[in-house]
């Protein structure tokens, strides 16, 4: 917004009244509405993209300097206190530091992440505000980086590539599978990372945790796991203070 000519928030036009279009104080905002600057939004952003609970990149990296990087399942063998941002590099040309800031810094949106809450929080999770360095260098197929009159696409593909693993995604699928196809799962999916974790569990020698995690028939009830109350507590009080309108994405971890 602040990279406009003009960057005074627009003024909120009069609801639309078209038959079918209902718009509900329990949606995410895209990119419209930029009289509400700092506030969480979906992902897909566009008008016409369908209406999600996603929420944007920038909101997601906001949590990640509370909660660390780490998802649900890796929390539970792995601990946050080294798995935060550090740095974060954009290229200098879209850098607007009033707005990076707002999102991310302490005297933005996550000011309200006082340490009157974090001193409640387990000492695996703290504040992590990360530091934004930039960068003249340039994406050589960015949008900006194409020739002139050349129209820059985003891919569909993905590329997996660990010592131990590589595969190759299209849409989100393994290459060759079909969409809904289980064998088309990704290693890095919840569904298979969730397996993978309960396999560690069953050769470790604790015994508590390991029965603890065999507890969890579906995804969802892993999230409410007692060694996951710490996290879920770090992400209720953001949730609250901090990223004011996220919604939680329910309904769609109920597999097993």
């Amino acid at each position: 917004m602040l990279a406009q000519e003009d960057a005074t928030p627009w003024e909120r036009g009069p609801e639309s009244t078209k038959p079918g279009l209902v718009s509900t104080d329990n949606e995410l905002k895209g990119r419209g509405f930029f009289s509400e600057l700092g506030i969480v939004r979906r992902k897909p952003a566009r008008p016409d993209a369908p209406i999600t609970i996603s929420k944007s990149c920038t909101d997601k990296m906001a949590m990640y300097q509370c909660t660390s990087v780490l998802i649900s399942t890796t929390s539970l063998l792995i601990s946050p206190k080294g798995a935060y941002i550090t740095t974060l590099v954009l290229p200098k040309s879209q850098h607007v530091l009033t707005a990076t800031d707002r999102a991310f810094g302490r005297t933005g949106r996550m000011s309200a992440i006082s340490p009157e809450i974090t001193q409640n929080w387990n000492d695996t999770f703290s504040f992590r505000p990360f530091n934004i360095i930039t960068t003249t260098l340039e994406f050589e197929w960015s949008r900006r980086g194409g020739e002139a009159g050349c129209a820059m696409l985003p891919s569909n593909l993905t590329a997996v590539y660990t010592p131990h693993l590589q595969e190759t995604l299209i849409g989100g699928v393994l290459q060759g599978r079909k969409q809904h196809d289980p064998r088309g799962a990704s290693a890095i999916c919840r569904k298979r990372m969730w397996a993978a974790v309960r396999d560690v569990h069953a050769i470790m020698l604790d015994v508590s945790l390991t029965s603890k995690a065999s507890e969890a028939a579906r995804y969802k009830d892993l999230k409410t796991l007692p060694g996951l109350e710490s996290r879920r507590r770090v992400k209720e009080d953001v949730r609250n203070v901090a990223l004011r309108g996220w919604i939680r994405n329910d309904g769609d971890d109920l597999f097993s």
